[in-house]
């Protein structure tokens, strides 16, 4: 790519040049059109001689991200982003039509309409240029480079500072401070133009050049020099002087020849008086003396306007506009381009705070992380749905999503969306030029599905060059395909065995196999006549219950290698000579005592093999010949595999909630690179021979991983048992337990996806909109306070649809104050928030469960085995505060409706009182004699109740921690426990089986529920608030709800095929959801008749909103929904775990919501609702 563009020509098929504006001390400036947004913009591009070398561009890019960092203002250009074409760092900036203040003065355009007029317009420019310095200023910057070409002016009247940044960029990047020979002063020379340079600058240039140290770092009061030289040449009408540190003695004979100069052009005016005692302060020789302060210039000069030109300056000071999603995501593609890693991934995290679902941050965000490895290709996938649910009718989330399937291979996928996109979005030329992309890359043909096993197809293989395939299964039989045909070329039943197969492996051509079962020696098949072969059996030990497995065979099928294990034995390795069925070689640990039984895989020369110790004994790469370890991976590696060539190791290591795939080049022992993979660690996987590919089984997917880069390329939503891969890594052979073989063509990349650089707005246009969103939060305060709560819920919805607001936290916040006075009607929206994915101490915290939510949604409680408390800042994700007194796991706490008590059950025998907001232990409550299993807090918080493994229950005063009653009466552990809202009735069930129902304030038990009830009792029950009304499920499938006064069954509801694992009820008992494992059913709990539901998988996860109208519930689908419980209606499927759900829980104010997969991964989900309000007088 050529430096110089041409006038029309189209870079990237994006930028249409327009003109070739200059060259000077930055280099080229191009005018061009953003085909995409409509919009010109000017493109500067360094001089070649700046950026020759590597370390020269890392210099001018770092100094040159300062301009990205500025935040906008309207008297400062936008720098748009930064970005490396052809390797060359280009700026991408705002362009203005009205060129620049130096042009405007010697073309004299700068004094049309007379003195008066043009006197107007100079100080103007002054106090507009004196605000974006002071805007810089206030953001640590210094200019370093104030001129009137670096001022530039719009049609309006209006005056930027650019090229922010750019002269420490230049210096950085090595830049002589020498003027040459015969060159203008008024160009750019080591970070500075020597004609407007302060003092300090060229002392710090010459001691520089003497020394050839860098420069010192230069302060505001050298732009203040600067800026002055700048006033003063549009009151000259010409570059007042050749050395700018001469402005002073310049600027005494300027005011002493005084409006009567010889040669003075009549149309400049005359310097005020008081500019002239402001401008000499501005060239005093000491910088400690000098002013610095820009912002209190400028008001000095607004007064000097009203005196000379006898009317209030007409501008308002401005504001810094506030960089919302757009704008931050635009600059973290600058900084990643300019290789910040680390800054661009903060600044993605705080846009996605602004504005969750924004369609560029989550794009670009997402297409970053898993182009570094750290997320899969349906996690992005995924973040992009919810931004095409949550932006109807918008192009853009089609078109992004679209783009992304391109990169990861699926061009069906992309062509539907990218074909959707422009239906929506006629003509869109970045649409069409990525449909025609899509319409131009191959796509890869369908699975081919192969049938006749009749169980679960557990272990299968594919010849080196992917025309045979190799399936066994629990049926007992092997299947040898023609891939090519699809076709199946021979059955052979092997064992009689109850669980079939358990190990399969053949040589490359496919000719012959090793199949082992649970217990029992090796044996080899002839996959070409169908005949067993031999059996590999020890002759030197007779261990009873041998256990061959895992098994491996070298490409040649002349050495088979195998773990041999027992009852008796800790195992050892057995390398076998097929031919004659001879063990030639046993090792059990290495020359370091390391383990090697535990074998995983051998090269494709049977030379090398690679065992792993889990869940700390790294991965071990061993001589098969000598046993000798040639080399040791350290990590908790529980699966690995090296590449037919014996030349790449990859390894597994699960971390609770991810998993972490490291590959190895084995010659120097050099990691190539790492993938993380959420939902723990997968099944199985398989390597291609050269280690470029490998494809793994996860518990829902199957994974194409690019071994090169380190990244999932691509993701198939497919059970599977086992997988094999070709050895050029273009197809793979599943098994899965619907007893099918399939075969998969996998994908290459394909083209690279674009980032998406939104139309950043202008300075301008956000500064107001940020006024009307300021406004309308004051005028909601003030509505709130005289009570007028359906006024400012109109004010707040008003706020909200202003771009780039609809989510803003503040607005969220007060939107929230103001629903606590109407009534939750429909939900809006709803958003997964961007913090990390699990609550706990580590990675490892499986038992850092999410059990309890503030009412507020503002913190999360998690307790750990060793009876640690955890408090989670919900919106951040870092935990806030942690508690410790327990010795023992804590099952369960709870929080008083006003969030500020909390107490805390162990297996200690203690019931702990905390302050929430010290975190004080008020009370430590001690009576049971075992382990406590349950507690709850009355609505009022003055109550505790807490049962226990004593079979007794204890009522507690959380004042003053005194007991003030023991109810006695199960006969065994009591497990849950369940209370009206006043604390008057309580229900609990205990290992005695049957449900007792307690008058508190009496201390009696009212009554025992049927022990021998017909449907069987298993635990389910629910209380409604008012204690009026029991729910209760059981093992026949039915719900029955009761009358707690009477003991009275009102209804029973069958409607369950399978026992009933979790029932819960509304706040007034007037509706319930239940939970099986096959159906979710809504019931009015007057009539007893279903009124919603759904058929699925469901765990016993579930739970209902504090004002009973809603419920959530989660299942064996990794999904979580949301039910309402007035229609039964289904409101939102919310996907993104990659397991099942283990537990959910909702806010007191219905707007956060929290789920836990069996992963151990916590996700924190948003929720916005619509609320009806009672109208006020207004």
């Amino acid at each position: 790519m050529d430096d110089v563009w041409r006038v029309g020509e189209v870079v990237l098929g994006l930028y249409e040049v327009r003109d070739v504006v200059r060259s000077g001390g930055m280099g080229l400036v191009h005018r061009v059109l953003h085909r995409g947004w409509n919009v010109e913009l000017a493109v500067k591009t360094p001089r070649p001689e700046l950026v020759a070398t590597g370390e020269g561009v890392r210099d001018f890019e770092a100094e040159a991200a300062t301009w990205v960092g500025l935040g906008e203002h309207p008297h400062t250009v936008n720098c748009v982003y930064v970005r490396r074409l052809d390797g060359v760092p280009r700026v991408f900036a705002e362009w203005l039509d009205g060129g620049s203040l130096a042009e405007a003065v010697r073309d004299g355009h700068l004094y049309a309409g007379g003195p008066r007029e043009a006197l107007r317009r100079i100080l103007d420019i002054a106090v507009q240029t004196a605000w974006g310095l002071r805007h810089a200023h206030r953001h640590g910057i210094v200019h370093q480079d104030v001129k009137p070409a670096n001022v530039l002016l719009a049609g309006d009247g209006t005056a930027k500072i650019t090229d922010f940044g750019l002269a420490r960029a230049r210096a950085a990047a090595g830049e002589g401070t020498v003027v040459p020979q015969g060159a203008s002063v008024l160009a750019g020379y080591g970070g500075m133009t020597p004609a407007y340079c302060s003092p300090e600058q060229a002392e710090a240039a010459a001691w520089s050049e003497d020394s050839g140290r860098p420069r010192a770092d230069l302060t505001r009061a050298t732009d203040t020099w600067s800026w002055a030289l700048t006033v003063l040449e549009m009151f000259a009408g010409h570059p007042p002087c050749r050395y700018g540190q001469t402005a002073a003695e310049v600027f005494a004979a300027f005011v002493s020849a005084g409006p009567s100069a010889e040669g003075r052009d009549a149309s400049v005016p005359v310097m005020p008086d008081g500019l002239v005692s402001l401008m000499r302060r501005c060239f005093t020789w000491d910088q400690a003396e000098r002013p610095k302060d820009m912002g209190a210039l400028a008001a000095e000069l607004t007064e000097i306007y009203a005196e000379v030109i006898g009317q209030p300056y007409p501008r308002q000071r401005p504001r810094t506009a506030v960089r919302l999603a757009d704008e931050l995501s635009n600059q973290a593609l600058s900084l990643l381009d300019l290789g910040r890693t680390g800054e661009a991934e903060s600044l993605w995290r705080r846009a996605a705070e602004i504005d969750p679902h924004n369609p560029h941050v989550t794009y670009n965000r997402g297409l970053h992380l898993w182009r570094a490895g750290v997320s899969t290709d349906a996690q992005v996938i995924n973040d992009l749905e919810g931004v095409r649910t949550t932006h109807p009718g918008d192009w853009m989330g089609d078109y992004l999503l679209g783009l992304v399937h391109l990169e990861r291979g699926d061009t069906e996928s992309a062509r539907n969306l990218l074909r959707a996109a422009l239906r929506l979005a006629p003509g869109s030329p970045e649409i069409v030029t990525a449909l025609d992309l899509a319409e131009s890359t191959p796509q890869a043909g369908p699975p081919g599905v192969l049938t006749g096993h009749t169980d679960w197809v557990t272990w299968v293989a594919i010849s080196a060059d992917g025309q045979t395939g190799v399936s066994a299964g629990r049926d007992g039989t092997i299947r040898v395909w023609d891939l090519v045909g699809h076709h199946c070329l021979r059955v052979m039943t092997v064992t009689d065995d109850k669980y079939g197969v358990n190990g399969l492996v053949i040589d490359a051509k496919a000719g012959q196999a090793i199949i082992v079962e649970i217990r029992g020696p090796a044996r080899i098949w002839d996959l070409r006549t169908g005949r067993l072969v031999r059996t590999l059996v020890d002759q030197v030990e007779d261990i009873p219950d041998l256990r061959a497995h895992p098994v491996s065979m070298t490409a040649d099928g002349r050495r088979a290698v195998i773990s041999v294990s027992s009852e008796w034995s800790n195992g050892t390795v057995r390398v076998w000579d097929t031919s004659t069925g001879r063990c030639v070689e046993t090792v059990t640990t290495g020359p370091g005592g390391e383990r090697l039984a535990n074998l995983s895989a051998v090269s494709g020369d049977g030379r090398v093999a690679v065992s792993v110790n889990p869940p700390n004994g790294g991965a071990h790469v061993w001589d098969t010949r000598t046993g000798k370890v040639l080399r040791t991976f350290e990590g908790g590696y529980f699966k690995a595999k090296i590449s037919a060539d014996g030349r790449t190791v990859v390894a597994q290591e699960e971390l609770g909630h991810k998993a972490r795939v490291q590959v190895w080049d084995l010659p120097d022992g050099r990691e190539r690179c790492a993938v993380t993979r959420p939902g723990g660690a997968g099944y199985q996987f398989a390597v291609n021979a050269d280690g470029s590919r490998a494809v793994c089984v996860a518990s829902e997917s199957l994974e194409l991983w690019d071994l090169t880069t380190g990244r999932c390329l691509r993701t198939w939503q497919q059970r599977c048992k086992d997988v094999a891969v070709s050895a050029d890594g273009r197809f793979a052979l599943t098994g899965d337990g619907a007893a099918k073989v399939t075969l998969i063509e996998l994908p290459s990349p394909g083209p690279a996806a674009p980032w998406s650089y939104p139309l950043s707005r202008a300075a301008t246009d956000r500064l107001r909109e940020g006024e009307v969103v300021s406004r309308a939060l004051d005028r909601t305060g003030k509505l709130m306070a005289e009570g007028r709560f359906a006024t400012a819920a109109e004010e707040i919805r008003r706020a909200r649809t202003v771009p780039g607001y609809r989510r803003h936290r503040v607005l969220l916040d007060r939107w929230q104050d103001v629903a606590s006075a109407g009534r939750r009607t429909t939900l809006s929206d709803v958003w997964l928030r961007d913090i990390p994915p699990i609550l706990g101490a580590s990675a490892m915290d499986y038992h850092a469960l999410p059990r309890t939510l503030s009412s507020d949604g503002l913190r999360a409680l998690t307790t750990d085995t060793d009876g640690t408390i955890h408090v989670w800042d919900l919106g951040s994700g870092r935990r806030h505060r942690t508690w410790q007194g327990h010795t023992g796991r804590i099952p369960v706490c709870a929080l008083s409706a006003d969030d500020r008590i909390m107490v805390s059950a162990g297996e200690d025998a203690t019931v702990r009182v905390w302050e929430m907001e010290s975190g004080r232990c008020r009370h430590v409550l001690r009576g049971h004699t075992g382990a406590v299993n349950e507690v709850v807090l009355s609505a009022d918080g003055h109550l505790a109740f807490s049962t226990g493994e004593d079979a007794t229950i204890r009522v507690w005063d959380v004042e003053t921690g005194e007991c003030l009653r023991e109810l006695k009466g199960h006969t065994g552990p009591v497990h849950l426990l369940r209370t009206s809202a006043d604390g008057r009735y309580a229900v609990s069930h205990g290992k005695d089986g049957a449900p007792r129902i307690w008058d508190v304030p009496a201390g009696r038990c009212l009554r025992v529920l049927p022990e021998h009830h017909r449907g069987g009792w298993n635990g389910a029950l629910d209380l409604s608030s008012a204690g009026n009304v029991l729910l209760s499920g059981h093992e026949d499938g039915t719900v029955h709800v009761w009358d707690v006064d009477t003991g009275r069954c009102r209804q029973t509801m069958p409607g369950h095929e399978h026992f009933v694992m979790k029932v819960a009820g509304s706040a007034d008992g007037r509706t319930g959801i239940s939970v099986g494992i096959g159906l979710t059913r809504i019931w009015d709990l007057g009539t007893g008749r279903p009124v919603g539901g759904e058929a699925g998988l469901f765990t016993g996860a579930v739970v209902v909103s504090s004002d009973g109208r809603f419920a959530v519930n989660g299942g064996f689908d990794n999904l979580v929904r949301i039910w309402d419980l007035g229609t039964g209606a289904c409101l939102r499927t919310l996907e993104g775990h990659s397991g099942s759900i283990d537990d959910v829980a909702i806010s007191g104010n219905g707007r956060i919501v929290t789920s836990l997969d069996n992963h151990g991964v916590t996700h924190v989900w948003e929720l916005d609702w619509e609320y009806d309000f009672p109208r006020s007088a207004p």
